[in-house]
């Protein structure tokens, strides 16, 4: 696990701290239908978001600082998470804390099934769910112009020029779904998306695509994933597709048999640093070096300064070595 998710040494034996290292456990334990939603850090608000489309009613959410309500208009960015296969759900307030905590953005739990389908209980209907919007991308993209309009309505701080999107598998698909179809936003990042087929452009993509997938996820084959590059490549916008070696589907995912806690850490590392290229502002290069500072262990490249800035210790023929090599990407 990379260092920014290492363990916070402990500063307090009181039994008020212990309790409530004990509760948090529970909640960490508990299964993701039934446990409530994640208690959040009393200077950080999460709202639900309820409006219509498509003559189905929406529960979208929004998480946010109380006092950006007293915040210039149009002056916070904003990360929308598109859900995964089971609905918009625990997993997906979880990874809008991460957006606020780690990122000080924003984010928004865009709701694609409707109110009544927050956790798609059996495998049967998730398929039947998928398969609909798969066939009808632009029904997709529709959820996610309406939850964002209504946000945006909602909440005049958000920044609606800076406004990027995270998907989770199924949501991974729908975030270049929808940069494909010739929306725009100001990054996107495509965790594990499935790509049984390839993914066509039917307008022009000038969304920052960041494509993170595993080597062996049997739901996005190698030439499905070269056909996607290959539609996409001719945009203007930076495209960037990783492969991690030896992982399957699901690696995000914090109760799936296939969760790989080093991808995680790292596609997360790599995820953050693509927003704050797009979105950070005047000091964005800063911030995204700053972000891969706990990874020096490993090695790692700059993309932002285009640099790889230490070796992997993997001979002692390069241990130690310092490399500032130019790269191109």
């Amino acid at each position: 696990i990379n260092a920014e998710y290492g363990t916070t040494p402990h500063t307090s034996s009181s039994m008020f701290s212990l309790l409530v290292l004990v509760a948090f456990a529970a909640l960490a334990l508990a299964d993701k239908r039934h446990s409530p939603a994640p208690v959040m850090p009393h200077e950080i608000i999460s709202e639900e978001l309820r409006y219509d489309q498509a003559s189905e009613s929406m529960s979208s959410f929004v998480v946010f600082h109380e006092d950006w309500r007293d915040a210039e208009d149009n002056s916070i960015p904003v990360v929308a998470i598109l859900p995964d296969w089971d609905g918009l759900n625990n997993y997906e307030h979880e990874r809008a804390q991460m957006v606020i905590s780690e990122l000080g953005y924003a984010a928004i739990g865009v709701d694609i099934f409707g109110a009544e389908h927050q956790f798609v209980e059996t495998v049967e209907e998730r398929r039947q769910l998928v398969t609909f919007y798969a066939q009808h991308p632009l029904a997709f993209v529709g959820r996610v112009r309406a939850a964002l309009s209504h946000a945006l309505r909602r909440y005049p701080f958000l920044d609606e020029s800076r406004i990027a999107l995270f998907g989770y598998c199924f949501g991974g698909t729908g975030a270049l779904a929808y940069a494909a179809s010739g929306n725009h936003a100001a990054a996107a990042v495509a965790f594990h998306p499935g790509l049984s087929a390839p993914l066509r452009a039917s307008g022009a993509v000038d969304t920052p695509l960041l494509v993170l997938s595993g080597s062996s996820d049997g739901g996005t084959p190698v030439a499905s994933l070269l056909a996607t590059e290959a539609a996409l490549v001719n945009s203007s916008a930076p495209l960037e597709i990783t492969r991690y070696g030896h992982i399957g589907h699901a690696f995000t995912a914090f109760d799936a048999a296939a969760y790989d806690a080093r991808v995680d850490s790292r596609s997360w590392a790599s995820a953050k640093q693509w927003v704050r290229v797009a979105l950070g502002g005047a000091d964005a290069l800063a911030a995204a070096a700053d972000a891969l500072a706990p990874h020096a262990a490993f090695g790692g490249v700059d993309k932002a300064a285009g640099t790889l800035f230490r070796t992997l210790s993997t001979t002692s023929a390069v241990d130690g070595v310092e490399l500032h090599t130019e790269l191109l990407w």
